[in-house]
């Protein structure tokens, strides 16, 4: 594929997403499916959702390991490359 042949593609894929009515089904956040895999939970269950996950008190004892502070990349606290 020519570079030129990608030009606009995103705008394309947008408009005909728009105009079928589509979009994504599920999104998660980084932050959460990073913790769910690490606590074996499915990420696209109900027990994964966002706010399932606020009421697990893992979840929120832990919440900072799965932001995105400084102090977690350089204490090498994230779970995931850096």
């Amino acid at each position: 594929m020519e570079r030129s042949d990608m030009d606009g593609y995103p705008e394309k894929i947008a408009g005909i997403m728009r105009k079928r009515g589509l979009g994504p089904a599920d999104a998660v956040r980084l932050r959460d499916a990073a913790f769910c895999i690490e606590h074996g939970i499915d990420p696209l269950s109900e027990a994964g959702r966002h706010r399932a996950l606020l009421n697990n008190p893992d979840y929120t004892a832990h919440a900072d390991r799965y932001g995105t502070g400084i102090h977690v990349i350089r204490s090498g606290e994230a779970i995931f490359p850096t």
